[in-house]
């Protein structure tokens, strides 16, 4: 209801508010003059009754209106902000974790396999340390970047810790979560990052755990499993993923 209120727009919302204020003024006043035994001229009353309304209504609605769209802009910007990393643009921690575990019930309703993939960029701290923190956030913008361009529209891509992402994959087998992750790996080695006329090379390391769609496992569980994946990674040597065996 509210939607469609403010999809009439300012100036209309304050037309039909003055126009109601308007026939509610003619209306009381012409019930008063009755309840009073006073005749109601349909000419003198009737103006009188209205132009009160006509001179205040509009101004007093014009105002109270553009409070209630300044409401209804701010209440997007927060649910933005407490949906979205504002610094990469995708999903921040609590919104992935919400999401996943949507996702994760609907896998199991459906016996569906589905692939999580823990990525964190090595060595960032260097980077930082080296560049400055500014040139660390051109990272993870770039980052976030190249893997939605990689991603599907039903993938869903969370910055969950510093440097540190997750995938959802829904529908996805081992197969093709390590191909997916080896696109990611070859597109981010391919990348270069300029930052005030330096260039900047930077690798990710992958863990991935896949849930069958049929095990009692807990989201949390794959989770753990995928980031003992990564752990894996990072101990084989970074830029490369690894899978979680149980």
């Amino acid at each position: 209801m509210k939607q469609k209120i403010l999809g009439l727009g300012r100036k209309r919302i304050v037309v039909i508010i003055t126009l109601v204020s308007i026939f509610l003024a003619i209306v009381s006043d012409y019930s008063i003059a009755k309840l009073l035994g006073h005749n109601f001229s349909a000419s003198q009353d009737l103006l009188r009754a209205g132009i009160i309304p006509l001179l205040i209504a509009p101004f007093i609605s014009w105002y109270l209106v553009g409070l209630l769209f300044e409401l209804e802009k701010l209440e997007k910007e927060m649910n933005v902000l407490a949906t979205f990393d504002d610094l990469t643009g995708v999903y921040n921690r609590r919104a992935f974790y919400k999401i996943s575990e949507c996702l994760h019930t609907y896998s199991l309703s459906k016996k569906e396999p589905y692939s999580l993939l823990i990525i964190d960029l090595d060595l960032f701290k260097r980077i930082n340390d080296t560049y400055g923190h500014s040139a660390g956030d051109k990272v993870l913008k770039s980052f976030s970047q190249i893997a939605k361009e990689l991603s599907r529209s039903s993938d869903v891509l969370g910055r969950i810790g510093g440097e540190e992402f997750a995938f959802f994959l829904p529908n996805t087998t081992v197969q093709q979560a390590q191909g997916f992750s080896q696109r990611l790996l070859t597109g981010i080695n391919a990348s270069v990052v300029n930052f005030e006329e330096k260039l900047i090379r930077y690798s990710v390391s992958i863990g991935i755990c896949i849930h069958s769609g049929d095990q009692d496992t807990s989201l949390h569980e794959v989770l753990q499993n995928a980031d003992k994946a990564l752990y894996q990674a990072k101990e084989n040597g970074r830029n490369q993923f690894s899978v979680f065996s149980s």
